[in-house]
C-alpha cells in the first residue's frame, strides 16, 4: 500500500463534511472511520460516521453542494475510460446511524 497514491483531495472533502455536518453537542462518541483496501485491481475507499445522516436532496432547495459532482468529474478526468464506482448512502435509512461514502477506483500504473 506504500506505493499506491490516491488523487489529490480526494478524501478530505468527505471526512470534513463529516466533522463539519455529522455531529453535534448530544452526539454520544462521534466516530469517523477510513477503510481503504487493495484488492490488486481497484482501490475500495470508505469514509463513515456514526452521525445523523442527511436529509434527502429537495428539488426546490436554494444551496446546491456542488462537491459531488466535482468529485465524480475529477475522478472521471483522472481515470478516463476505466470503471470508477461512487456512492454516498444515509445509514440512518437502513436502521444504523450515519453516513458512508465508497469510492472504488481502478489501480493503474502511473499517472
Amino acid at each position: 500500500m506504500e506505493n499506491v497514491l490516491i488523487p489529490p483531495m480526494l478524501i478530505q472533502p468527505f471526512i470534513e463534511n463529516s466533522i463539519k455536518y455529522a455531529f453535534d453537542e448530544d452526539s454520544d462518541n462521534p466516530e469517523i472511520k477510513l477503510k481503504i483496501v487493495n484488492t490488486g485491481k481497484q482501490l475500495k475507499i470508505e469514509i463513515s460516521d456514526n452521525g445523523k445522516g442527511f436529509e434527502p436532496v429537495q428539488k426546490n432547495k436554494k444551496h446546491k453542494s456542488m462537491a459531488i459532482d466535482i468529485t465524480k468529474e475529477r475522478l472521471k478526468n483522472i481515470f478516463f475510460k476505466k470503471n470508477i464506482n461512487f456512492t454516498i448512502e444515509n445509514l440512518t435509512t437502513k436502521g444504523g446511524k450515519g453516513t458512508k461514502v465508497t469510492i472504488i477506483i481502478p489501480l493503474i500504473e502511473e499517472f
